[in-house]
């Protein structure tokens, strides 16, 4: 999160630089626009690529890399499957269809969920 901040202030400071040079100059303005351009690609960065993965939006993440996933909760409602997962401390909140399970019965007192692919499909088996 302090990455973020740095970089947006960065963003900022380089856009605002490359701002007051070229008011400041006259006639060549080269060193101007490239701070300029060069703060608004940071900024652009820092928000579209680096806020949405740092800063929580409460959304659940639909895609889960292959792996084994401790599982904090399991939750069905109509063909929906919301799963937390435990990762670091904290717990993620994702939400499945019901398809994507190996079989349509859902355990929801699991406490392990791997992840499998297999010809470029992910199938999902929470277990106890």
């Amino acid at each position: 999160m302090l990455f973020l901040a740095l970089l947006l202030v960065g963003g900022l400071a380089f856009f605002a630089f490359g701002i007051i040079l070229t008011k400041n100059t006259r006639g060549d303005s080269t060193a101007g626009a490239i701070f300029t351009v060069l703060g608004t690609m940071i900024l652009a960065f820092s928000i579209f690529k680096g806020a949405p993965r740092l800063i929580p939006t409460g959304l659940p993440a639909r895609s889960i890399a292959t792996g084994e996933y401790a599982v904090a909760f399991v939750n069905t409602f109509g063909e929906n499957v919301n799963v937390g997962v435990k990762q670091d401390g904290k717990i993620y909140f994702f939400q499945f269809s019901i398809v994507v399970f190996d079989s349509n019965f859902v355990d929801t007192q699991a406490k392990k969920l791997l992840v499998v692919e297999s010809d470029g499909f992910r199938k999902l088996v929470l277990s106890k």
